[in-house]
């Protein structure tokens, strides 16, 4: 059974031994290789494929611990589920608070995406706008001011941390983080201090929608004997 979780900007594909991520520009040839009955799919494109699920079901099925409310932060939208209720809500009405806000961050200053786990500090600047585009602004009157590109980055990840925390409307104890967002350590110890949670990030955390994809797709091929 594939699992397959086709985002906004990237299609990612389990299998049971490999993680495979590939742009969303292939996803015809992704469609001709997996549209099929031994997969199953979620995410945006989901509706594309024979098989599929909304990304709440998979983030559930992915997760291999009992939490209380999942964040699955994407390229162009912010989830947050509480498992013991099934509600959600999503932020979907700007870049705020998801990947792209930290892409456009990252396009703007010239460093890799993946680098911004690097810089952290204990006293982040104070970024009013959350909005990538006007928080270009702000951060070139930081850089004039005479403030360093680490000093910048450590306060994007304070930011969008910050944001996340904020929107989440559900008490509990335990969360997770998943999403390429959750890869950036940073992140994840400014979200862990903001929250004073237990905070839970899986292995493999942009890939679990893909793992619970696959997961529910085995569930119900045993099911329907497919």
């Amino acid at each position: 059974m594939i699992g397959i979780d086709v985002g906004s900007t990237n299609i990612k594909i389990v299998d049971g031994k490999s993680f495979k991520k590939y742009p969303i520009i292939k996803l015809n040839e992704i469609l001709e290789k997996y549209n099929n009955e031994e997969s199953f799919a979620t995410g945006y494109f989901r509706k594309r494929f024979k098989n599929y699920i909304t990304e709440i079901t998979a983030a559930i099925y992915g997760i291999d611990k009992d939490v209380e409310v999942i964040i699955d932060i994407g390229g162009q939208d912010t989830k947050i589920i509480n498992t013991k209720t099934l509600e959600f809500i999503m932020n979907d009405k700007c870049g705020a608070g998801t990947g792209l806000f930290l892409q456009t961050i990252a396009m703007y200053l010239n460093v890799p995406i993946e680098d911004f786990g690097k810089y952290y500090s204990k006293n982040p600047l104070n970024l009013n706008n959350t909005c990538a585009v006007f928080s270009i602004s702000e951060i070139i009157n930081y850089l004039v001011s005479g403030y360093t590109i680490k000093d910048i980055i450590a306060s994007v990840n304070y930011t969008i941390a910050k944001k996340i925390a904020n929107i989440n409307p559900y008490e509990c104890e335990t969360l997770t983080l998943i999403g390429g967002v959750a890869e950036n350590k940073a992140f994840v110890r400014y979200f862990k201090e903001i929250t004073e949670k237990e905070v839970y990030v899986p292995k493999n955390p942009q890939f679990i929608n893909a793992i619970g994809a696959r997961k529910y797709g085995i569930k119900y091929s045993t099911k329907n004997h497919l």
